[in-house]
């Protein structure tokens, strides 16, 4: 079964076969747990909204009309999700749980901790294949090539969305920072 497209996952999902759920979670879970992780605080709730993307998705997949884009369509699931995460939680953290939870009193860490949230923040107002792309090669280290593999698009236009995506990242922080 895991030779199967997901086009083919697809439908035997929609006709009930749990197997074939698994293995399209299996195919993506470490991809889109990635994306997830890299953009929340605290991490140790990535696996949580790994579920609940994955749940609708499964729960979606009939409203799925072009099946062939069933990678792009769970990442922007995954993304929202993280947007409805931060929406419940946003008054929740504070630095001195911060601070608690990675076990020290540095403001050095607490800073470091704060710049990443707002690295995580500026990549979330990112178009979807910008994060894909930046994400890709800044936190997964992966050579252009790699990416325009893993995201079905040319080696070109994966360096010409960093690109993009790089500027806009630069002009957000300087903003955020001035």
């Amino acid at each position: 079964m895991f030779n199967l497209t997901d086009e083919e996952l697809i439908e035997k999902i929609i006709n009930n076969n749990k197997e074939a759920g698994r293995v399209l979670f299996l195919r993506y879970s470490d991809q889109i747990y990635f994306y997830i992780h890299n953009r929340i605080y605290p991490a140790d709730s990535g696996k949580d909204l790994l579920q609940i993307t994955f749940l609708k998705a499964f729960k979606n997949l009939k409203k799925l009309k072009n099946r062939k884009i069933f990678k792009s369509w769970l990442y922007t699931i995954a993304r929202n999700v993280v947007f409805d995460f931060y929406k419940k939680n946003k008054n929740d953290i504070t630095i001195d749980e911060i601070d608690y939870k990675l076990g020290s009193n540095s403001k050095d860490v607490v800073l470091a901790q704060e710049l990443k949230k707002d690295m995580n923040n500026a990549i979330a107002k990112l178009s979807n294949s910008q994060q894909n792309v930046v994400n890709l090669r800044i936190f997964k280290e992966s050579k252009f090539k790699e990416i325009a593999e893993e995201l079905s698009i040319s080696e070109n236009s994966a360096k010409v969305t960093y690109h993009n995506a790089i500027k806009k990242l630069k002009k957000y922080l300087e903003r955020e920072y001035e």
